[in-house]
């Protein structure tokens, strides 16, 4: 749905999305700081508990890697 929203942005060479090969958390801090993007769109799954908010990546071996808002924030 994002990508087909954007589809004419990315047509007129508006828009460029760059998505990472796999879903570790690694591989997203590389590419942002590679990128250095204006804008990043996560999707995905998370959840919210203890005040604290967490999103779900995949650690080396495939397994899930819930990734709290702190550590994420540090990405950018």
């Amino acid at each position: 749905m994002v990508l087909e929203s954007l589809m004419p942005f990315i047509k007129k060479g508006l828009v460029r999305i760059k998505i990472p090969n796999d879903g570790r958390f690694e591989s997203l801090k590389y590419l942002i700081k590679e990128e250095q993007p204006h804008l990043v769109f996560l999707s995905g799954h998370s959840f919210y508990e203890v005040n604290k908010g967490y999103f779900l990546f995949e650690n080396k071996i495939g397994l899930k890697d819930f990734i709290d808002e702190e550590e994420l924030s540090s990405a950018f």
